[in-house]
C-alpha cells in the first residue's frame, strides 16, 4: 500500500477537514498579525528613529545602530504602508487605524492651549508678568494664604485680579 494513501474513506475525509481547519487557522492569524500592525503606536519607533539619525549624521553609529537604523526603517515604512492601504480600502476605520497619532495631535493642541492660556486668559490679565516671575499673589482673586498661596487660577479658569 502507498503512503499517505487510504483506503478507508474515513480516514481521507478526517484528513481533508485537517486541511480545512489549517487553512482556516492560517487565515486567522494572518487577520490577527494584520489588527495588530495596524494598531501599532509608531510614535516610540519614530523617537528611535529620529535618535538614531542623528546619530548616524554625526558618524557615532556603529554596525548594530546601523543595522538597527535600516531594520527600524523598513519596520515604520511597512506600518505606515500597511496602515494606508487599509484606510484606503475601509475609510471609515481611519479613527481607529490612527487612534494613536489622533490622540498625540489632541493633547499637543490642549497643551498649547494650556500654555496660552497661562499667558493671558480671555478675560484677565496674564498670570506672569514680563519678566517671567508670577504676578503679585495677594491681588489675585484665587489668593489664599494657606491652600492657594500663589494666587494660581483652578485649571481652565481666566486669571483675575482684584477691584480696590
Amino acid at each position: 500500500m502507498a503512503k499517505g494513501k487510504s483506503s478507508n474513506p474515513v480516514d481521507a475525509y478526517r484528513k481533508a477537514q485537517r486541511a480545512k481547519e489549517l487553512k482556516k487557522n492560517k487565515e486567522t492569524r494572518t487577520k490577527v498579525r494584520e489588527v495588530v500592525t495596524l494598531k501599532k503606536d509608531i510614535g516610540p519607533l519614530e523617537a528611535e528613529l529620529r535618535k538614531l539619525t542623528a546619530a548616524d549624521q554625526s558618524k557615532s553609529l556603529d554596525k548594530n545602530g546601523q543595522a538597527r537604523l535600516v531594520e527600524l526603517r523598513a519596520e515604520v515604512d511597512r506600518i505606515k504602508k500597511t496602515k494606508e492601504e487599509y484606510v484606503a480600502a475601509h475609510p471609515e476605520h481611519r479613527k481607529f487605524v490612527y487612534a494613536h497619532e489622533e490622540a498625540r495631535e489632541q493633547a499637543r493642541k490642549a497643551a498649547g492651549a494650556a500654555e496660552s492660556s497661562n499667558a493671558g486668559g480671555a478675560g484677565g490679565l496674564p498670570v506672569f508678568n514680563k519678566n517671567g516671575r508670577l504676578r503679585d499673589p495677594t491681588r489675585s482673586v484665587y489668593y489664599d494664604p494657606v491652600l492657594n498661596p500663589y494666587g494660581v487660577p483652578p485649571p481652565g479658569m481666566p486669571y483675575m485680579e482684584k477691584r480696590e
